[in-house]
């Protein structure tokens, strides 16, 4: 199912193959061929070559499951003490370190962790209680079929694929960014984000003002922000995200159209760039963009070195 880089390495020098540069861009190809799944992006990744995908697939969904038809054996979990949490990933998509380290191999938990790091199948949740690492999986977020866009009031654009189509997982992982970016940001002030699977209530900072929400609501993607004073930088963050999801995970294969939204008239982002519309682009005088948001700083790079 799985093999480990040094077992690979011997592999290879048996075969007369002995540089690693030369090993490592073997197994590039392989990968790219998709005869094994290879990922680089951090050691706990390189260190690990799948061979049987089906392996892979049931490590995942030990995690990712429909718990109306896959229910977790809740008096096995009671044996363990493990109970509370095994509801609370149901529920709220919640995983703790401990839960997973059950449900895993230990020793594969550090690799798979990374895995659906790297994918944006889950980031850490730092908000609450930090004692315990916790992880938030946004595919198993609740449905709210009650809320509408208009509902939640404030400046808002949106990311349109009506005119395409709007894959399943974009916002989920949109989410997943967010929340590892809002919680990268966080301190024991910070609100808890209030999530759903088409809606997400996330602040940026401690400051009750910095709150942005996210809605997936007919092939369109909805950014709200409460007040102005975070417009700029809610649409920063969104687009570098939006651009880093369709770069890593969906293969520049999405097409949308971002438009900022005001009274009701929609106008492209390019337009409201020009006039400089604001909130989205005003800055005070004296100030540049950067200055006025430190958060700007932290560009998605780092964010996901962190995250």
């Amino acid at each position: 199912s799985k093999l480990s880089l040094s077992e690979v390495k011997t592999m290879a020098e048996k075969s007369g193959l002995t540089s690693s540069d030369e090993i490592m861009a073997m197994l590039h190809i392989f990968n790219e061929l998709g005869v094994i799944t290879h990922m680089t992006s951090t050691d706990a990744l390189k260190q690990v070559i799948t061979t049987n995908p089906q392996w892979l697939l049931d490590a995942l969904s030990m995690i990712i499951r429909d718990s109306t038809l896959h229910m977790f054996d809740l008096n096995e979990m009671e044996k363990m003490g493990l109970e509370g949490e095994a509801v609370t990933l149901m529920n709220k998509g919640i995983a703790s370190r401990d839960l997973l380290e059950h449900l895993w191999n230990p020793s594969e938990v550090t690799f798979l962790l990374d895995l659906m790091r790297r994918t944006l199948l889950l980031s850490e949740w730092r908000f609450g209680d930090t004692k315990q690492k916790r992880y938030m999986v946004p595919s198993l977020l609740q449905d709210d079929h009650h809320t509408k866009p208009k509902e939640f009031k404030g400046d808002r654009f949106v990311f349109d694929f009506s005119q395409s189509y709007l894959p399943v997982g974009v916002f989920s992982r949109l989410v997943c960014l967010c929340v590892g970016y809002c919680g990268v940001n966080a301190s024991s002030k910070t609100p808890e984000p209030i999530l759903h699977k088409n809606n997400a209530q996330m602040w940026l900072n401690e400051n009750e003002n910095s709150k942005v929400t996210l809605l997936e609501n007919k092939q369109k993607v909805w950014v709200v922000v409460e007040h102005s004073s975070v417009a700029h930088i809610a649409l920063s963050m969104s687009l570098a995200m939006m651009s880093k999801l369709n770069e890593d995970a969906m293969g520049d294969g999405l097409e949308y159209a971002t438009l900022i939204v005001t009274g009701k008239k929609a106008i492209r982002f390019v337009d409201a760039k020009k006039q400089r519309l604001e909130p989205w682009f005003h800055t005070s005088e004296g100030q540049t963009e950067k200055n006025r948001n430190p958060q700007a700083k932290i560009g998605v790079e780092d964010f996901l070195a962190a995250f």
